[in-house]
């Protein structure tokens, strides 16, 4: 197995604290505490970093396995290397790391460093008992593949959600679900629900936009992940539904929080394709 290490500094790579800062709602902060997680890595210079990193990948440790792979994933301070990303991420779960699993899901699903499979990304899932959030779909052969054909295309049409231009001026917050049908290839966005308002709307404006606005920018990254995402294999698409909720607020980069994957616990909540607003 290739050695788990960091040698060289990318000078012209994002910076690991404009990492932190984009992704400070996303999956790759759910390890948010201990010595090598991305949030205690930010506020040191790259060279230091990746010392300290290194100390952690010596022994194997599943955080900081975890933040080098997506260091590498986003080209943090290191050039952007998705083979070593998933070679990371691999080993992040091989000790253990749920976070990892999903990581290495969408890397598997969109074939970035890795070969790209969509049944593969789905076993990874299932593996580490992961489910996405209100997920139905017919057990079976195809259960996998769909599984990760819906996670990779709910995923990248999270990350290419971008903040309504005509929303800033009020920096309207909110969030809507996003239900997709990936067996017909269709989606349909929920209500966009606003959660709050750095301003009131203006004097005089009878009317609230920032619902269509919203809803507006959700189809558009659906359209987007439709043009990135790899076309599947229609005749092992398994019949289900499955939805992500999608966040809108004025980050600098308007970055996505993770797909929302769940451990397998009990009952898994039934989906709710077609009842958005």
């Amino acid at each position: 197995m290739k050695p788990f290490s960091f040698s060289t500094v990318a000078h012209g790579a994002t910076t690991l604290l404009a990492l932190s800062a984009s992704l400070a709602s996303g999956a790759a902060l759910a390890q948010s505490s201990g010595e090598f997680s991305l949030q205690a890595l930010s506020s040191q210079p790259c060279e230091q970093m990746i010392a300290k990193l290194n100390t952690g990948l010596e022994r194997k440790d599943p955080q900081a396995l975890y933040s080098a792979g997506v260091i590498y994933e986003e080209g943090a301070c290191v050039a952007r290397d998705p083979a070593k990303a998933a070679h990371m991420m691999r080993g992040a779960l091989d000790a253990g790391s749920l976070e990892a699993a999903a990581s290495l899901a969408l890397l598997t699903g969109l074939g970035d460093g890795v070969p790209q499979d969509y049944a593969a990304a789905g076993a990874l899932l299932a593996k580490a008992g992961l489910k996405l959030g209100n997920e139905t779909v017919v057990a079976g052969p195809d259960a996998d593949y769909t599984r990760g054909y819906a996670y990779t295309w709910l995923r990248v049409a999270q990350r290419e959600l971008r903040y309504p231009q005509e929303l800033r001026a009020t920096g309207t917050r909110g969030n809507a679900e996003l239900d997709f049908e990936p067996r017909s290839g269709k989606w349909k966005t929920g209500t966009f629900r606003k959660t709050s308002n750095t301003e009131d709307i203006a004097v005089g404006s009878r009317i609230d936009r920032s619902r269509g606005a919203a809803t507006a920018a959700i189809e558009e990254a659906a359209q987007a992940a439709n043009a990135k995402v790899p076309a599947p294999d229609r005749n092992r698409v398994a019949p289900g539904s499955f939805s992500a909720k999608f966040t809108l607020a004025p980050a600098a980069d308007d970055a996505q929080p993770g797909i929302g994957v769940i451990p397998i616990i009990g009952n898994v909540p039934r989906g709710r394709y077609g009842t958005g607003g």
